[in-house]
């Protein structure tokens, strides 16, 4: 470190310190103080150290003092030493800083004082305070598990190496990997060994990546790599993903006399081209993990920032769906379930709907199966349960005649230890009887562990609460559980509903729910009538209740208010989609055989997107709009604008709107009527290419140089989800 002058020392220069400030009075007290203490002339000659400086530096007096700092210890020439007893010889000022003397691996600090001829120091071994926040660092950057670097430490690099990505003009890559599978071994052998493993993988993967990159453990079992910039394609990452994938399968674990094999999916971005930011190549490279872990297991899949619309979707739910339980963004409807005979109201089906910002509104089928995934399955279910009951409680206290809801009740909250006490904390601070609720289980629910669902079913009937089992006959139960637990009410499924009047076999099965169901004392409820004719089946086998379209699709609670208060619903008239036909500004082609079209999403609410497309089916098309099959349940909303491109007569056109229109058809296919905002010019020039393609249709339904499909349109739609 540099430090000290003069060949003699004078005791009229120890008593003062740039100020004024008084030195001890004799040599001795120096020698003999913990902090170092010296003295350099302008000349930078020595010409005093005590001897804590001696320690220090690990020089002897006699080699230092009267000769040249820099010459004496050349080692402090380029650091913090050099700088700053320059800086404060030459500008007479006071300065304080810290410095790692490398020759005895020692942290100090040093306080300089000028003076008009000598620059005056003292010294402190700071090594101990320096190691404890070097402690503290590492534990504030490092997983405590792994010791890999956290999150935060991961950001922060990636953040610099971003800077110098920059500055140097070039590319690198982001993987992210998460453990397949691994909640059965934890659920099998313990956190414990799933902690233990967790830290063998790590050092595994530290050692396969080693020089190639920068590893982190962001949490759970997840892990990023950060490669360095050589490794900047698709096909030299790609061998990394491999290699990353074949090592940890092919190789098994050994923890405590077991033999584990572990299994993992690998997202993969790149800077710049997926991300310009530490935020977003994070989000692309999870949402690439994501990918991989829908498609399958144990792979690996780079970004595609050409994504599709059911990706982007689920994407979006996913990402909100804690916010909107937390902020009451979720509503109730209420579908009613009337006297086969009668059509009287008897009670309703609470159904959760989501008023997403850009989704619309969402149907449970959409955003439960994430809740299920997230873990935010219990949250939702208790929130719909208090919404109930409160809203029933409501009714009731306005006087309003109350008929019993129905709740859907996920296996695992059915399963969950706190269920009964939830339901009891929410009836007492509603003050509402139990009789006005009615649970509704799946088979699923009932499948294992049958004496926890015989004492939840028990407790749940002497809150007054009815017991009903949905879907029957979609699941594998066996009829003996009918008998075995107390259920109130069977709902036939309406995938055997749908085709009773011509199906045979559905025909039968349903007369044999029924018989079976009346002979145990329960009631049946018949799910999704739609037409007169089902109707007319299910009252001939004096089926108790039915619930569907035909009577009304689910509503807010103040239209079903409405329909209380008649108490009596007769079956709707006509199909609710005659209105938009009517509507009509412009004529439509009718196509006898569909037209394959690639469909996405360009703009929400005024934020232009990119994201890759989706086929759909084409069944009608004028210049004013058309009307289109596909298995996504999209949003009726007019700040959503849908392109379509498909090829008619030789010629791609590519046309935008707003859907307007939904209807479902059939259990997960869904029809759609979208209306053009296309401007004056474009209808102009789409119109004689429609005219002559509706002309050649007249003479031949295949037309050539079209994208027509020829297989039946529902069973094509299937054969698309099929293939994701």
């Amino acid at each position: 470190m540099g430090l000290f002058k003069s060949k003699q020392l004078k005791i009229d220069s120890l008593n003062r310190i740039n100020n004024g400030s008084l030195l001890p009075p004799t040599v001795n007290i120096l020698d003999n103080i913990t902090n170092g203490f010296f003295i350099v002339d302008q000349d930078w000659t020595i010409s005093y150290l005590n001897k804590s400086m001696e320690n220090w530096v690990q020089r002897r007096k006699e080699d230092l003092i009267g000769y040249n700092l820099w010459e004496s210890l050349p080692e402090s020439i380029n650091t913090k030493f050099y700088t700053n007893y320059h800086k404060a010889m030459e500008e007479q000022v006071s300065i304080t800083f810290e410095e790692y003397y490398e020759p005895t691996n020692e942290w100090l600090e040093v306080r300089l004082f000028p003076s008009d001829s000598d620059l005056i120091g003292y010294v402190n071994n700071v090594s101990e305070r320096k190691n404890y926040e070097k402690t503290i660092e590492h534990m504030a950057y490092h997983d405590y598990l792994t010791d890999l670097p956290n999150r935060r430490c991961f950001e922060q690099k990636l953040c610099e190496q971003l800077r110098e990505a920059h500055q140097k003009q070039y590319s690198f890559a982001i993987i992210t990997l998460d453990l397949d599978r691994f909640k059965y071994i934890t659920d099998t052998l313990g956190y414990i060994i799933g902690d233990q493993l967790i830290k063998q993988f790590s050092t595994r993967l530290i050692q396969h990546i080693g020089q190639k990159g920068f590893v982190s453990h962001v949490g759970g079992i997840q892990f990023t790599i950060m490669l360095h910039e050589q490794f900047n394609d698709i096909q030299s990452v790609g061998i990394i993903a491999q290699e990353i994938i074949k090592t940890i399968e092919e190789y098994p674990f050994y923890l405590n006399d077991n033999q584990l094999y572990l299994i993992c999916s690998l997202g993969i971005c790149f800077y710049p081209q997926h991300g310009k930011d530490a935020s977003s190549l994070l989000k692309n490279a999870n949402i690439a993990l994501n990918s991989a872990k829908q498609k399958s297991i144990n792979r690996y899949e780079f970004f595609n920032p050409v994504m599709d619309i059911e990706a982007f979707k689920k994407f979006s739910l996913e990402k909100d769906l804690r916010k909107a339980i937390e902020e009451n963004h979720l509503e109730v409807y209420y579908q009613p379930r009337v006297c086969a005979k009668t059509g009287r109201i008897l009670s309703a089906e609470a159904l959760v709907r989501w008023n997403h910002s850009e989704w619309g509104m969402v149907a449970p089928a959409d955003f439960i199966p994430l809740a299920e995934e997230t873990g935010l399955i219990a949250p939702l279910s208790e929130w719909v349960e208090r919404a109930v009951c409160s809203q029933l409680k409501s009714w009731q206290e306005q006087g309003i005649s109350l008929v019993p809801i129905s709740i859907n009740v996920s296996a695992h909250r059915f399963l969950s230890k706190n269920f009964i006490s939830t339901i009891k904390k929410t009836l007492e601070q509603t003050q509402l009887e139990g009789k006005w609720l009615e649970m509704e289980i799946t088979e699923t629910s009932i499948l294992d562990n049958q004496e926890l669902v015989d004492s939840t079913i028990t407790e749940i009937k002497k809150l007054g609460i009815k017991i009903s089992l949905d879907d029957f006959g979609t699941g594998y139960s066996s009829l003996a559980y009918l008998t075995r637990f107390k259920v109130d009410v069977l709902k036939i499924d309406k995938s055997f509903i749908r085709d009773v009047t011509i199906n045979q076999a559905n025909a039968t099965v349903v007369k044999t729910i029924i018989h079976l169901a009346h002979g145990l004392g329960m009631r049946v409820v018949a799910e999704g009538v739609e037409t007169k004719e089902q109707l007319t089946f299910v009252k001939q086998q004096n089926c108790d209740e039915v619930q569907g379209y035909l009577f009304s699709k689910p509503i807010v609670f103040e239209d079903f208010l409405r329909l209380l208060a008649n108490r009596i619903i007769t079956p709707v008239k006509g199909s609710p989609l005659m209105g938009f036909e009517n509507k009509r500004r412009y004529s439509r082609v009718a196509l006898f055989f569909p037209l394959s079209s690639q469909m996405t999403i360009i703009r929400i609410k005024d934020h232009a997107i990119s994201l890759g497309s989706t086929e759909v089916l084409i069944e009608d098309i004028g210049i004013g709009g058309l009307r289109f099959l596909s298995y996504l349940s999209l949003a009726i909303d007019a700040d959503i604008v849908f392109e379509m491109e498909t090829e008619i007569l030789g010629e791609l056109i590519k046309v935008s709107g707003s859907i307007v229109w939904q209807q479902e058809i059939e259990n997960g296919i869904y029809q759609y009527g979208l209306e053009f905002t296309i401007h004056e010019k474009e209808r102009d020039r789409l119109a004689p290419l429609l005219n002559k393609l509706d002309m050649q249709i007249n003479k031949n339904p295949l037309v050539p140089n079209c994208r027509f499909v020829k297989m039946d349109r529902i069973n094509y739609i299937k054969n698309i989800v099929t293939k994701k």
